[in-house]
């Protein structure tokens, strides 16, 4: 006997879109390693040599993130494809797992985050100076490759400087160059659209992200114990998400209608984080008496 009432036709069951499993397995590996180091606190601490209480504060750095970057991504994002927006973030993901499980210590996990978020500071606003120069500065297009070369020829002094002082100083150098490229970024943000100091900051900024990349690159070796080619390669996945999530964040400000300066300020927020994990990283030094 039919149950369908009279006047009515059935509807077929609607099926769930493929995509909807794939979505849930991405947010059941997204919450598992969320909660996945608190139930490995002790084994942690015995892995990278620290009290459970240092490991602890892991899970508050994560939650900081998590309460800065959830309302700061949800209005950058909304006027980008959702799709594109979850890959990359995915991606950012996938890769600043893959360098924290390869850190062989808690002073080595604390510079590598230091130097993801340096790097993403710097090359955020990198990765758009042509632009910043030419809609913003109101530069000539040939005048990119100069003001470029320019950067390139502060970074050759920035090496070369860096080397020879974080040997004797390494904390102090790098904090000095971190705070002064924070300093510079939210200058170059506020004064992007005079040449007379764009240009120069621009410069500058090449100097200074090369003084920082002797005393990050130093304080690696010389955390890698006996595996000096793991921390290597560590090193460089550091940088490079840096390199990935820079951009992706600069670009993302943009596409909200924040303009070409964006990503330099965005820069002093990030530099601002890596200040923060430098100077856990130098607590965690000064308390075994390695401070320089």
């Amino acid at each position: 006997m039919s149950t369908t009432a009279p006047g009515t036709t059935a509807t077929p069951r609607e099926r769930v879109p493929r995509i909807v499993p794939v979505l849930a397995a991405s947010i059941f590996v997204l919450g598992t390693s969320e909660f996945l180091i608190t139930g490995l606190l002790p084994d942690m601490a015995v892995d990278l040599g620290v009290s459970i209480p240092q490991v602890g504060y892991l899970i508050s750095a994560f939650a900081v993130g998590m309460i800065v970057g959830a309302p700061a991504m949800a209005v950058l994002t909304l006027r980008l494809p959702r799709r594109t927006t979850l890959v990359t973030m995915l991606l950012v993901v996938i890769a600043t797992h893959a360098v924290g499980a390869l850190a062989a210590s808690y002073g080595l996990l604390l510079v590598l985050g230091t130097t993801s978020l340096y790097q993403a500071g710097m090359v955020g606003m990198l990765a758009y100076v042509a632009p910043l120069l030419t809609e913003v500065t109101g530069l000539a297009p040939g005048w990119v490759p100069v003001v470029q070369l320019g950067f390139g020829l502060g970074s050759f002094v920035g090496v070369t400087i860096g080397g020879r002082v974080a040997d004797a100083h390494p904390w102090t150098t790098l904090f000095s160059a971190l705070v002064a490229a924070a300093v510079l970024l939210g200058v170059l943000g506020l004064t992007a659209g005079t040449p007379a100091a764009a240009v120069p900051l621009i410069v500058a900024l090449g100097l200074i992200a090369f003084v920082a990349a002797a005393p990050l690159n130093s304080r690696v070796f010389a955390l890698a114990g006996s595996a000096p080619t793991l921390a290597s390669a560590t090193n460089t996945s550091a940088f490079n998400v840096g390199n990935s999530l820079g951009p992706a964040l600069g670009g993302l400000a943009i596409s909200a209608g924040w303009g070409f300066t964006a990503p330099s300020l965005i820069g002093v927020g990030l530099i601002a984080g890596a200040v923060a994990l430098g100077t856990v990283s130098w607590s965690v030094d000064r308390r075994r008496g390695a401070v320089g």
